[in-house]
């Protein structure tokens, strides 16, 4: 009997590690046995990702995200300045001896010279001038053209003497100076030097402009 017990106690070792050894198998490897765990549903597989579509500018370039993509930059337009005309100017303008005329294409300006041949004969004459207008500068510009001198009967004459008088080429600038008054800027110095009154009246100026300021 002492003998045997031994025995039995290393048959009960080794049958207690084979039983650790299946066990340890099952618990690793859920299709070989039953250990009583709740099975876990599969896990769902992850989305692929893929990568962000770039918008494009219509050349293929990319952009930036969420930019829509618009066409060429809109061109900063200055603003066109009016075109300068005749319009605030036509009509008929007098000072003490000459009365411009001015249409919507150049003007016409009639000049009473007083005696100018033959000062014992005592013939006046009249120049009648054409002035051709620029409107290239921003304010409208008259410039004259030709002149013809007529006497009173309205014969053509020959003046003693051009001296004081305005050439061709000579002209002036228009400005509004005041309502019914126009200021004529002379554009060279020999108009300067023998220009009375830069000022023109018209007819509904006040009494303040004909007395004053052009001398009517």
């Amino acid at each position: 009997m002492r003998v045997r017990q031994p025995l039995t106690a290393a048959s009960a070792v080794m049958a207690l590690g084979i039983w650790l050894t299946v066990m340890s198998v099952v618990l690793r490897d859920p299709g070989t046995g039953d250990t009583g765990a709740v099975p876990r549903p599969p896990r769902a597989a992850a989305p692929a990702r893929h990568a962000p579509t770039w918008p494009t500018e219509p050349s293929g370039s990319p952009t930036e995200v969420g930019r829509t993509p618009v066409g060429p930059a809109p061109t900063m337009v200055g603003r066109t300045p009016a075109p300068t005309t005749l319009a605030p100017y036509t009509g008929t303008w007098r000072a003490h001896g000459s009365e411009l005329t001015i249409g919507p294409d150049g003007a016409t300006e009639i000049l009473r010279l007083g005696p100018c041949r033959g000062l014992s004969a005592g013939i006046d004459c009249v120049a009648t001038a054409t002035l051709r207008a620029d409107l290239s500068k921003g304010e409208p510009e008259l410039v004259y053209t030709g002149f013809r001198y007529t006497d009173g009967s309205g014969a053509v004459v020959v003046p003693d003497s051009l001296e004081g008088l305005p050439v061709a080429g000579d002209g002036y600038r228009l400005r509004v100076f005041a309502p019914g008054v126009i200021e004529l800027v002379p554009l060279t110095p020999h108009l300067r030097q023998i220009m009375g009154t830069p000022y023109r009246c018209a007819a509904g100026a006040n009494e303040y402009a004909h007395q004053r300021l052009c001398n009517a």
